[in-house]
Formats: C-alpha cells, sequence, structure tokens
C-alpha cells in the first residue's frame, strides 16, 4: 500500500540505504501473508482502527442509501449497486489485510452501473460520464494490480497478452457506449503510459538484473 512505500521511503531517506523489511520487521509488507507489519518510521496501524476508518467513510453510501429506500425500485437497484462499489472501494484503500483480488468486486459493481445509463449519447449526464470515466480508470489499473499474482515467466505473455487485448477492447466499446472528450483520452492515454513505464521496470528490467 502506499502507507508501507511511504514508510519504506522513509527508512531509506533517514538511513541513506535501502532497508529490506525481511531484515527490519518480522513480516515482509509485500509477502503475502497475514502478518503484524511493524512500520520503522510511521505509526503502526491496529485493525480496530481500521473498521473504525471503514465504517467512518462508509456512512456517506449508508445514509444515501437509507434515504433512497422510498424511490423508485429502478433506482433503488441502481443506488445499491452504487453503494455496495464504494464501499468495497472504500474496504480494499483502508482494510487491514485486503488482497489483490478484492478490486474486482468494485470494478464489476462500476461495471453493472453501466446498464443503467442513458441509452442515447444526448442524454449522458455529467453523473453517468464520471461512471464511465470511473469504470474505465478503475478496469485498467485495477486489473493491472493482479499482475503480482502471476509472477513466472511461463505466465508472462500470457497474462500481457491478454491485458492489452482487454484494454483495448474496453476502450473501443466504452467509445461507442460515450466518445471520451478531449481530456478524459488525455488522462487515459497518459494512465497508460505510466503503467507500461512500471510493467518495463517491474516486469522486464527488474527480473533481469536479478538473474543477472
Amino acid at each position: 500500500s502506499n502507507y508501507c512505500l511511504l514508510d519504506k521511503i522513509l527508512t531509506i531517506v533517514y538511513t541513506n540505504k535501502i532497508i529490506t523489511s525481511t531484515t527490519t520487521n518480522k513480516f515482509s509488507s509485500t509477502a503475502g501473508l497475514v502478518g503484524d507489519f511493524n512500520f520503522n518510521y510511521l505509526p503502526t496501524i491496529s485493525p480496530q482502527f481500521t473498521i473504525i476508518l471503514i465504517l467512518i467513510l462508509s456512512t456517506p453510501a449508508i445514509y444515501i442509501l437509507w434515504r433512497s429506500r422510498n424511490y423508485k425500485l429502478n433506482m433503488n437497484k441502481r443506488k445499491l449497486i452504487e453503494c455496495v462499489a464504494f464501499m468495497s472501494l472504500t474496504n480494499y484503500m483502508f482494510g487491514y489485510h485486503v488482497h489483490e483480488k478484492a478490486i474486482l468486486i468494485p470494478i464489476i459493481c462500476q461495471g453493472l452501473l453501466l446498464l443503467h445509463l442513458n441509452s442515447k449519447h444526448k442524454n449522458i449526464t455529467l453523473y453517468d460520464e464520471v461512471t464511465i470515466m470511473l469504470f474505465t480508470v478503475l478496469s485498467i489499473s485495477g486489473l493491472y494490480s493482479l499482475f503480482p499474482l502471476f509472477f513466472t515467466l511461463q505466465e508472462f505473455f500470457t497474462k500481457s497478452i491478454l491485458y492489452v487485448i482487454y484494454v483495448v477492447i474496453l476502450l473501443l466499446c466504452v467509445n461507442i457506449i460515450h466518445p471520451f472528450k478531449s481530456y478524459q483520452s488525455k488522462f487515459i492515454v497518459t494512465l497508460l503510459v505510466l503503467l507500461s513505464l512500471v510493467w518495463l521496470l517491474c516486469e522486464v528490467i527488474y527480473p533481469l538484473g536479478l538473474n543477472s
């Protein structure tokens, strides 16, 4: 997480050398194992704190869902999906121990929200544009975050090719539903460029450096 990354950066800055979590802590923050990770500079977060934080941040969604109970049935369905997407994303960002696959829940929920969009382009509202853009960004970045789960050389080409195919199909389909505006296209291109650089560094350069 960003919190772990910030602690590692502070460790490097204040010690003037790279210290791995295996030498400073009992558990690694990237090992995929459930365990208490003691940070070097930032305060250690307890499970109780994350639960309270998630409940507080989920309160607006629960309140909106409660207020919409007297609306039309179709509106209730949309509000329910929105709240599930919001709370699942909140839990993904602030949960005590969250697996990478948890990002699939908000992605699926955001995809279901596309079914409630207006069919005609001219009737697309600003709210619908945000829904489309959020689904696109979540899909592109969220699915890429699953790459560490497939870490063997045999899976390298398969996951990379399937991801590229998915992104191309996704952008084509979303562009048919609602053509991207100029600033949206620039944002997506920037995101893809950054992810490509991360892919090149983590999937190609870094493994080759380890092998050498």
